[in-house]
């Protein structure tokens, strides 16, 4: 642990978080943009599904299946 404070790594405070946070969603946001033109391109010249398609389908299955489950599991079945 002291390894890691010497090399600068600390515990993250609120304003880390929502940094990193705001990063991820960035990112996120830009790489699926990016499949989607990626797979529409592919579709319209190729005229056939190809990876960035099941790579874009794969990743929004995941988030959703995720998101969905946190959100229950965090609500304990209560609705508010």
């Amino acid at each position: 642990m002291k390894l890691l404070q010497r090399l600068g790594f600390m515990k993250a405070d609120e304003m880390d978080v929502h940094i990193a946070l705001f990063a991820v969603r960035s990112s996120w946001i830009v790489i699926i943009i990016a499949l989607m033109v990626w797979s529409i391109y592919d579709v319209v010249t190729k005229q056939t599904i190809t990876m960035p398609l099941s790579i874009l389908l794969l990743g929004g299955i995941v988030y959703f299946s995720a998101d969905l489950y946190m959100r229950r599991s965090l609500s304990d079945g209560n609705r508010e």
